[in-house]
């Protein structure tokens, strides 16, 4: 049975108190009660008390559900009373509703003036869409919100939304309201053409069965067509407009599409393009329909030779669902699945897995005039959350338990370690008790009492005492930069740009935990479990901190202290003896072997291949498994707390609990035509939305193999998770969620490269997909240097330094054969 356990906050998030003049609420059975007697003494004089109050109750519903309690009472005083207690409670309900205010939230925003400008009244049509709260704490106490219905209407920017406020404790005693929000972008949401155009009937079996029956490239044709009016009809300002490719440019100015081409540039290369691929059988979609994907396209001139690529300067758009990963599902339900644990790779996965927090200073809004900076505001501080995993560790030539560990994540999550930071913390599962689980089974951060919390005070102390650092990142890695693909009359848009892969990876050591507290009294280490938690949990914690503490000043014990911790916090990680309990690397990438990936459609197939796994950390705003009783405490305060998801959706891929998943059918991201899921992210995806990623006072673009996964698409603090097959070994990294398609994409660790059978090869450009290792390193176009092996290796050159990874060093000679490229 699921524990139900106080709030512990792990985040700093709040909702925007906020009384909407916009809204016009509709009351509904606003009456003075008469006697305020509250007990009765006999069943005679209780069914009078009730049948006198009945008649101040105006609303047919409230009253029918009075009657039916009494009338299921019969002359038992007990129920009768509790009857009676009920409709007091009811009248007074309906007397405060006047003086009850709400704030609201719409897919995770807090309405405030402007805040839904850009969300579509046509996308909201489902009750999980929406949050209303009580506002002020005395009523937020008293009641409760249930959602029951959402009515958009598109052409003014309106939703209607129709909820219960509902005594808490009491599911009978409730009030129905309608109000109405204002301010959403008005007309068709185009993720409602893309249900419309591409949602074929999903429920019908003939359909699916067909679809089943096709190759790849047959799917991919028939999916295509559909998808490309979906992107066109976007783009059309009138009913019945041309929105061909040819119509769309000739139009003027910022309308005109992809006008960074120039119509020669056009001209040359479309013909060309096409021809090539269909001589070469190359697989890929045609020169205009990469123009409306917002993929980069190759340019040529006008004697056919490719002169490099054209990156799209505007936004990415329209990204949207394949109607076969939503086939016989809930489309709400698409983007993975909470607080669950459905098999032993899981279990081992999420046993390695962190919920990672950096608190760094919170500034002013405005800019100081003198400092041209935005000020710190004094003792408060702006969590940045993520995703973290065990990845390797330094041996310890002692016998005693590592100290030195290193654990894998995004960069963007782990630049939020800066000079500024004051603390990290870590949150993570209890070895002991988790364990494969029912659906919905775990709670939040703050309610589940097999989560752990370890916090790291870094402000007061000198940098290199830190225990965490940053050991690599993989930043301009490759031997040539972004614009070295682009045509010459291009570059200019990606100067000073250089390439990256999402990944960073993180030295914890342990070793250099203090033992004491700063000036303020603020202990260096501490730790947290939750209310509920079994004595022997909190005694655990306890004598981890107490150790550490006592240990100040006798350099033995602290270093026993210190080691203790570190096998506490990793679950034990190092002493794990099983076949596939430590993570290591695919040496293959599945672009080479999509066999091995390519999951028949139908179930009833036999399958040899793998299976991935994702098990990540997101903030819990999108969890659509909570029973609005049961979990209103979670719900109310999900914005505060993470929960465990994975891979998985709602309905039909989470009934399969020998499995993972496999790679998705979106065509937004997919690069080959015959191989879903597979993205080369330089043609496909080279900046998140509309803008490049920022880290370190630069611009960086993507570049490189990617991969889309089916049903993972969290909120946001699961970036960072790793994506892992049966064997646990590593794949890639998590980075981009589309929750508007259901999927995300996640950057290989392993390039094999591919060349495109030609189709970007010039006198004096050429364009392959790199062929790289980001751990091991030497690929044919990565530098040297550029991977985590050879970062350890300048790091610890002269310390002799080995890991479980890296027995025998980081010399290259020590690169495991199957990691060797053959070039």
């Amino acid at each position: 049975m699921r524990k139900k356990i106080l709030n512990l906050v792990f985040g700093c998030s709040s909702l925007i108190a906020l009384s909407l003049t916009a809204c016009s609420p509709q009351k509904e059975g606003q009456n003075q009660s008469g006697s305020s007697k509250t007990q009765a003494s006999t069943p005679e004089e209780a069914k009078n008390l009730i049948n006198e109050k009945l008649e101040s109750l105006k609303n047919k519903e409230q009253k029918e559900e009075i009657q039916k309690q009494l009338s299921e009472s019969g002359d038992d005083i007990t129920k009768l009373n509790k009857v009676l207690e009920n409709v007091n409670l009811q009248l007074n309900l309906n007397n405060e509703i006047n003086n009850l205010q709400f704030q609201y939230s719409v897919k995770g925003n807090e309405v405030r003036e402007g805040s839904l400008a850009n969300i579509y009244a046509d996308g909201i049509d489902s009750p999980n869409d929406v949050f209303v709260q009580v506002k002020g704490k005395d009523e937020e106490n008293k009641y409760l919100t249930i959602i029951k219905e959402v009515k958009p209407n598109k052409a003014k920017g309106e939703v209607e939304i129709k909820f219960d406020v509902v005594r808490r404790g009491y599911e009978t005693v409730k009030i129905s309201e309608k109000h109405i929000i204002k301010g959403f972008r008005t007309g068709d949401d185009p993720q409602r053409i893309f249900d419309q155009g591409i949602n074929k009937s999903i429920s019908n079996p003939s359909v699916i069965k067909a679809y089943i029956a096709k190759s790849q490239a047959e799917r991919f044709a028939s999916d295509n067509e559909d998808y490309i009016k979906a992107l066109s009809r976007q783009l059309a300002t009138k009913p019945d407009e041309d929105v061909s490719v040819e119509s769309l440019r000739k139009r003027a100015g910022d309308s005109k599409l992809r006008k960074e081409i120039t119509d020669d540039q056009y001209k040359n290369s479309k013909d060309k393009f096409d021809s090539l691929v269909k001589e070469k059988q190359a697989n890929l979609d045609s020169f205009d329909n990469w123009l409306l994907k917002t993929f980069s396209v190759p340019l040529y001139d006008k004697d056919g030779k490719f002169q490099g690529f054209s990156i799209n300067e505007g936004s990415q758009f329209g990204i949207g669902p394949s109607w076969i990963d939503s086939a016989q599902r809930n489309k709400f339900q698409i983007n993975g699945y909470p607080r669950t644990i459905l098999n032993e790779q899981y279990l081992r996965q999420a046993l390695q897995t962190w919920h990672i927090e950096f608190a760094n200073p919170a500034r002013n809004e405005y800019i100081d005039e003198n400092t041209r900076k935005r000020e710190i505001i004094p003792n408060t501080f702006t969590p940045t959350a993520g995703t973290a995993w065990i990845m390797d560790y330094a041996l310890d030539s002692t016998g005693t338990y590592p100290t030195k560990w290193y654990v894998g994540t995004n960069l963007h999550v782990a630049q939020a370690l800066t000079n500024e930071t004051n603390s990290f913390s870590i949150a993570r599962l209890q070895k002991d008790t988790t364990q494969i689980t029912n659906p919905n089974q775990l709670a939040s951060t703050g309610y589940d009492f097999r989560i752990e919390k370890f916090n790291f005070l870094l402000g007061k102390t000198k940098k290199e005492e830190w225990p965490i650092k940053i050991v690599y990142t993989a930043t301009d890695y490759l031997s040539k930069d972004p614009k070295d693909y682009l045509d010459a009359s291009h570059q200019d848009f990606l100067k000073d740009k250089q390439e990256f892969a999402d990944f960073a990876i993180l030295e914890i050591d342990f070793s250099k935990i203090k033992s004491g507290n700063d000036d303020a009294g603020n202990y260096y280490f501490s730790t947290y479990g939750n209310p509920g938690a079994p004595e022997q949990f909190a005694a655990n914690l306890r004598k981890i901190e107490d150790d550490l503490r006592k240990a100040n000043g006798n350099e033995s014990s602290l270093k026993i202290a210190q080691s203790n911790i570190a096998k506490f916090i990793t679950n034990d990680y190092a002493n794990l003896k099983g076949e596939h309990d430590k993570v290591e690397f695919i040496a293959q990438d599945y672009l080479h072997n999509y066999e091995k990936i390519d999951r028949p459609l139908d179930s009833e197939k036999k399958y040899d291949g793998d299976s991935l796994y994702a098990v990540g950390w997101p903030r819990a705003d999108l969890d659509y498994k909570w029973d609005q009783y049961a979990d209103e405490k979670e719900i109310k305060n999900k914005k505060l707390n993470y929960e465990l998801w994975i891979n998985k959706d709602g309905q039909v891929s989470i009934k399969n609990n020998k499995d993972g998943n496999w790679l998705s059918y979106v065509l937004g991201y997919r690069t080959i035509n015959d191989k879903p899921g597979i993205v080369d992210a330089f043609i496909s995806a080279p900046k998140n939305g509309a803008k490049f990623h920022e880290y370190d006072g630069k611009q960086w673009v993507s570049v490189g193999l990617n991969y889309s996964p089916k049903h993972y698409a969290p909120f946001g603090g699961s970036s960072g998770t790793s994506i892992r097959n049966q064997n646990n070994q590593l794949v890639a990294v998590f980075h981009s969620a589309n929750q508007n398609a259901g999927a995300g994409l996640a950057v290989a660790f392993r390039s094999q490269g591919y060349d495109y059978k030609g189709i970007f090869k010039g006198d004096s450009k050429n364009y392959e997909l790199p062929q790289y290792d980001l751990i091991y390193g030497g690929g044919k176009d990565q530098k040297e240097g550029a991977s985590y092996r050879e970062a350890m290796k300048k790091l610890y050159e002269s310390q002799n330094i080995k890991t479980h990874l890296f027995p025998n060093g980081f010399a290259d000679d020590e690169v495991p054969e199957k990691f060797k490229f053959s070039r």
